[in-house]
């Protein structure tokens, strides 16, 4: 499997509309990746997320900010699911077969890699290991793309704030709202087909 570091000029690879944000409302501003590469949305009919992490002093904190993460993500499903969704996360050892993996250490920026098995790298503290920064990262391992078009992650005047343009929220906002949304009906329709990705590509 090859690792490819996604940056702007290569959105096409991922986003379910090549590049273009993914709705005709010009209030929001959401992209989606290709079906293939939603992650998280294609588990959360489970009764329980899994999460590969390796719990230590230094990091149980971030085992609670992925649970809140996760279930913040999820719960923006809820009114528009026929089906009950998942309401626990359980974490478990690295050697287990499980829903997403969480590692924490000197990573800088934090990242996230879609795959098979999303993969989210936040920082033992600082910016990078806030939960803020994890809720944004969250997103991407449901599938969804940065939306700020400015260097550096930042979103510009006009766009649409969002935890998905700027991480400096701790609650979703409708344009999140909106792009899981719309990323779980692309699942549950099945668009694009559902087949385990070849590549994986990292996004931050």
């Amino acid at each position: 499997m090859r690792h490819v570091a996604l940056i702007l000029s290569l959105l096409c690879l991922l986003s379910a509309s090549c590049g273009a944000r993914n709705n005709q409302d010009a209030d929001l501003d959401y992209k989606v990746a290709q079906p293939r590469y939603a992650g998280l949305t294609r588990k959360v009919m489970k009764p329980s997320i899994s999460v590969c992490f390796n719990e230590q002093t230094n990091t149980a904190i971030h085992g609670e900010n992925a649970r809140f993460s996760i279930l913040t993500w999820i719960d923006a499903l809820r009114e528009v699911s026929d089906q009950p969704l998942a309401t626990s996360v359980d974490f478990v050892d690295f050697s287990s077969a499980c829903d997403v993996k969480l590692y924490v250490g000197s990573y800088s920026p934090a990242r996230t890699a879609l795959g098979s098995t999303p993969s989210v790298y936040m920082n033992y503290r600082g910016w990078y290991g806030s939960r803020n920064v994890n809720l944004h990262e969250f997103g991407h391992a449901f599938g969804l793309l940065d939306t700020y078009n400015g260097r550096g992650g930042s979103c510009q005047p006009g766009q649409p704030d969002s935890v998905m343009c700027t991480a400096k929220y701790l609650a979703l906002k409708p344009d999140d709202i909106a792009g899981i949304r719309k990323m779980f009906d692309l699942v549950q329709s099945g668009v694009m087909g559902l087949s385990d990705p070849e590549e994986v590509v990292t996004v931050y």
